[in-house]
């Protein structure tokens, strides 16, 4: 259950910030409260994002994809292109939702890549962990 409440706070939240709202802060409320998240919920999303932001480089959080894609991979990668596009198409005449505050100094592109990637380390963490070094989502 936490995996799947996780899952749907970050596509909300990479939804959200591709239609232009201002800051990750506002969007994040928004989405607690439409998904309705646990304590635990939020502590995990919060050290999820601090995680992927921490050990992600500028060009990842542009490119979160490698050039030769998976098969596994090529609908997350249309997902992500079409948040992109979308929040270009916000960012510009007539609409110019240009608005953007990140306490990091991220873009919204970049925070779209940082969501993006966020999704695929939780898709990659195990639901039951195996010990200390391998911690899982349920403790």
């Amino acid at each position: 259950m936490l995996r799947h409440t996780l899952t749907q706070a970050l596509k909300e939240l990479r939804t959200r910030i591709a239609s232009g709202d201002p800051d990750l802060t506002a969007a994040r409320h928004l989405v607690e409260r439409q998904v309705r998240m646990s304590p635990e919920a939020h502590a995990y999303l919060d050290k999820l994002l601090a995680e992927t932001r921490e050990e992600s480089s500028r060009e990842e959080l542009l490119r979160p994809f490698p050039a030769e894609l998976p098969a596994a991979q090529v609908v997350e990668h249309r997902v992500w292109e079409e948040a992109c596009e979308s929040a270009r198409r916000n960012m510009a005449p007539p609409l110019s939702l240009t608005v953007w505050r990140d306490e990091g100094g991220l873009t919204r592109l970049e925070v779209l890549g940082l969501l993006t990637l966020a999704l695929r380390r939780l898709a990659a963490t195990p639901e039951f962990g195996a010990g200390p070094l391998l911690p899982g989502l349920q403790r």
